[in-house]
């Protein structure tokens, strides 16, 4: 599932511009360019096609950025187009990304978080299905008790390593990180390649609102 589309800084952007402003049918049917916006606007809906509030007015360079590229003052933002959604746009249910999958709630949307929707792993908000997100290949689709929709493959059975807890609890063992939801083990990652040792760094989930903890590479021990 893609959120992209976090507002731009108020300071400075690396560059400005890219896509195009977006035209709007007015009452009487001729066409204007939208107005401007400023963070923390961020998306917003015209039509089926999502527009983020972006830096159109680039002023002077006023630093760098950590690897040395050139920030710039932002002079002015506008709406431009990023994406048509598929099915439908509105942000009063998707404020983060503005696509929704259904143009009406769904039963198996009772609750926010995931589950399973035409055999695909689905996010849900406030009753409406997000586009959806097919598991990998060797894995399906199941509503696991407590832990909502996980992709796990025909022959999966709990880790005894894995805490059977709601959520995202994953660990580090050997330099190596390994993903755990609910109990299940689904996947692993070892580090190396010059990567720092595997670390744990608290995780919460603001969709299903359980706590954790993420396992990552390249972090400090």
């Amino acid at each position: 599932m893609v959120r992209r589309l976090g507002a731009l800084a108020a300071i400075g952007v690396v560059a400005c511009g890219g896509g195009d402003l977006l035209p709007r049918n007015d009452g009487g049917g001729t066409v204007a360019t939208l107005g401007t916006c400023a963070p923390p606007d961020n998306v917003s809906c015209f039509g089926n096609t999502v527009a983020s509030c972006t830096c159109t007015k680039q002023g002077p360079q006023i630093g760098t950025d950590l690897a040395g590229g050139p920030l710039y003052e932002c002079m002015g933002y506008g709406w431009v187009a990023d994406q048509a959604c598929a099915v439908a746009c509105d942000t009063t249910i998707n404020p983060g990304s503005g696509c929704i999958a259904a143009t009406q709630p769904i039963p198996e949307c009772a609750q926010d978080g995931t589950t399973c929707w035409n055999g695909a792993y689905t996010w849900c908000l406030k009753g409406y299905p997000l586009p959806t997100t097919p598991c990998s290949a060797g894995t399906q689709c199941s509503i696991v008790p407590g832990c909502q929709a996980l992709c796990l493959s025909p022959s999966a059975t709990v880790d005894p390593r894995c805490p059977t807890l709601p959520g995202r609890n994953d660990f580090c063992e050997q330099d190596t990180a390994y993903y755990c939801f609910c109990g299940y083990l689904t996947g692993t990652d070892q580090c190396g390649d010059g990567q720092a040792s595997c670390a744990t760094v608290p995780y919460y989930d603001g969709y299903t609102q359980t706590s954790g903890q993420a396992a990552l590479c390249g972090l400090p021990p």
